[in-house]
């Protein structure tokens, strides 16, 4: 008997594994939103360069909501914040057709890109590192640091390395922690301006903190960061009720769960997990068995909630069916038997 047990058991593991990967085919076989319009572009400009940088925003969120910018199984190079602004950067020296595109990415990472970017500024020849502070202007703007001379390149690159002399210990995972919970227990201006003050850097401290903080005004406080140096307009309000921001928190933590690779760095076992979990079949599996499945597109209701809801209902119907098959099924096979 424990052997029958035991080899059922293991043969549950493939089983399960086959189920998943014929879901997984189901669920994802949908069209690329963007391969129309990336096909397009391609074909008179030569390179989606040419698209305009909120277009291709635009299109670029669409594809990431179902991950087809991951690969299906595995992930030989995993993208994180130093390779794509690494990677922005080469393309800023090189002054190519990307430049433009890459100087409005690099943008977008922001605080979060810092780290490996401006220590990296001295070894660059004079007019590349004039480009490459020039493009990081938007990032002082958002810290509080905006000043027009940073549109000279030689005052601009002084200008970064100036600040990362002085505020790079401000650059550290130790230091967030401790910025982001002081402004929960003392919400004040000075204590959210610290924390805009390091940008995108601050992001994944912030959104583990807003499922985890039960204050209203932290919770606001919190949101108006996050929303301050990503752009979106995804804002808490104190006298919120309490369903909005259990959707609004939803929403910030499905939008992290994205695009948590532009602002996180991966080293050592995290590089290596992300070959398999940076990945569309990773992510369909991490997000099954975590339960964070999503908002709905229909209302923004996150996924689980809903299920939560509706789950008593449906364990109740199934319940009353199975009793009455069992309660019609068992007198016919008493009485076929006799």
């Amino acid at each position: 008997m424990l052997r029958y047990a035991l080899r059922r058991t293991l043969w549950a593991i493939p089983t399960l594994f086959g189920v998943s990967l014929l879901v997984f085919f189901v669920t994802t076989l949908i069209p690329d939103p963007a391969a129309e319009t990336y096909a397009s572009y391609a074909l008179v400009y030569g390179t989606v360069a040419k698209l305009d940088p909120s277009a291709l925003d635009a299109l670029e969120g669409r594809r990431r909501a179902h991950f087809l910018d991951l690969p299906r199984f595995f992930n030989p190079r995993p993208m994180d914040v130093r390779s794509r602004a690494e990677d922005a950067v080469r393309h800023l020296v090189a002054d190519d057709d990307d430049a433009p595109l890459s100087a409005h990415r690099l943008a977008r990472l922001g605080g979060a890109a810092l780290p490996y970017v401006v220590p990296a500024l001295d070894n660059l020849p004079p007019a590349a590192r004039g480009r490459v502070a020039v493009t990081l202007a938007p990032i002082a703007q958002r810290m509080g640091f905006g000043d027009p001379k940073l549109e000279d390149p030689d005052r601009a690159a002084l200008f970064w390395i100036r600040l990362w002399e002085d505020r790079s210990l401000d650059f550290t995972d130790a230091a967030v922690r401790r910025a982001v919970h002081r402004l929960i227990l003392h919400g004040t201006d000075l204590r959210e301006k610290e924390l805009l003050e390091v940008d995108t850097f601050a992001l994944g401290e912030i959104i583990a903190n807003l499922g985890t903080t039960a204050d209203r005004e932290a919770l606001a406080r919190l949101a108006s960061a996050a929303s301050h140096v990503t752009g979106r307009s995804v804002e808490i309000p104190v006298e919120a009720d309490a369903s909005f921001v259990r959707r609004a928190v939803a929403d910030w933590r499905e939008w992290w769960y994205v695009h948590r690779s532009d602002y996180v760095a991966l080293r050592g076992v995290d590089r290596l997990a992300a070959t398999v979990s940076e990945t569309r079949y990773g992510k369909w599996v991490l997000r099954a068995a975590s339960g964070e499945l999503g908002i709905s597109t229909r209302d923004g209701e996150p996924v689980l909630d809903k299920l939560r809801a509706r789950a008593p209902l449906t364990l109740g119907l199934t319940a009353l069916a199975m009793l009455t098959s069992y309660a019609i099924a068992i007198p016919i096979g008493v009485f076929s038997a006799w």
